[in-house]
Formats: structure tokens, C-alpha cells, sequence
């Protein structure tokens, strides 16, 4: 008798792993074939993130080649004119190279998205003492206006000088 329960338990965990293993090959076949099975939701969220992560990268790109205009483009409207001459003053009085290390996603509300960076800035001319190198972790808001994503606001939530 306990050799036919152990047969049958046994049998049962075949068919199971079978049916698994059918069910992994056909989810592999899909991605295969291009066949996207990820809620529309998730599909959304994960293309949001990835358009505002690309927009801080321009942002940053724009700072490293000290073009006020093209930074303040990724900006909300309402943010742009006093942006674009504090940049002005930076720009004329330091020359800095910020790199990305990290971007992390915090919250996604439809049209509104917050994001932690994680940024290095290095002063690349040394002739001046008044910019300290760092390593500043921020919050960034973004939104989105009329279909685009906007950087709104960056609050910075801690600064690690570098020696």
C-alpha cells in the first residue's frame, strides 16, 4: 500500500514538473518571438521611468557643456527664467563634470513621478577653492505636461564631500 501512495505522489510531482516545464517553454517562445505578456500598467510604469531617467541624463549633459538653454528646456515653464540665470552664474564661475551613478525610482502616480539620483561632481578647473567635489543624493520630481516629461523639483537629501 505505501508503495502505491509513494508511486502515485510521485507521479503527481512528474505531471507537475512537466506542466511547469511547458508552461516555461512557452513563456520563453514568447519573449522569443517578440509577444509581450507585462500588464499594460507595468508596461507603462517601466517605459515613465526609463523617458525620466533619460531626461536627468540630458539634464546632466546639458550642465557638463554649460548649455543653460538646453537645461532649462527639461524643466516645468514656471521654473525656467530664474533657473536659467542662477546656471549662468555657474557656469561663468565654475567648470563642472557630473556623472550619474545611480537612479532609483520612489514613487509613479500617473502624471507624476519621483526618483532618486545619486550624482558625482567633480570641479574640472582646479584654479578655485570655493566648489568642494561631491557625491549629492536628490530627489527629483518630474511631471508630465501635455504628453512630455518635465523635470518640476530637486531636493537634495544628502552631500558627501569628497577629498
Amino acid at each position: 500500500m505505501k508503495k502505491i501512495l509513494l508511486i502515485v505522489a510521485l507521479l503527481i510531482c512528474v505531471i507537475g514538473v512537466v506542466g511547469l516545464v511547458i508552461d516555461s517553454s512557452k513563456a520563453a517562445d514568447a519573449i522569443l518571438n517578440g509577444e509581450n505578456n507585462e500588464p499594460d500598467e507595468q508596461k507603462t510604469m517601466n517605459e515613465d521611468v526609463q523617458a525620466v531617467q533619460a531626461l536627468f541624463e540630458e539634464s546632466l549633459e546639458a550642465s557638463n557643456e554649460e548649455n543653460s538653454e538646453k537645461y532649462v528646456a527639461l524643466l516645468i515653464p514656471k521654473a525656467r527664467k530664474n533657473t536659467q540665470k542662477e546656471l549662468e552664474n555657474f557656469f561663468d564661475e565654475y567648470t563642472v563634470k557630473n556623472t550619474l551613478q545611480s537612479f532609483k525610482l520612489l514613487k509613479h502616480d500617473g502624471e507624476h513621478l519621483l526618483a532618486e539620483a545619486r550624482v558625482k561632481s567633480v570641479k574640472l578647473d582646479k584654479s578655485t577653492d570655493k566648489y568642494k567635489d561631491h557625491i549629492a543624493t536628490s530627489n527629483v520630481t518630474f511631471v508630465k505636461i501635455n504628453g512630455e516629461w518635465l523635470i518640476e523639483m530637486t531636493t537634495m537629501i544628502h552631500t558627501q564631500f569628497l577629498e
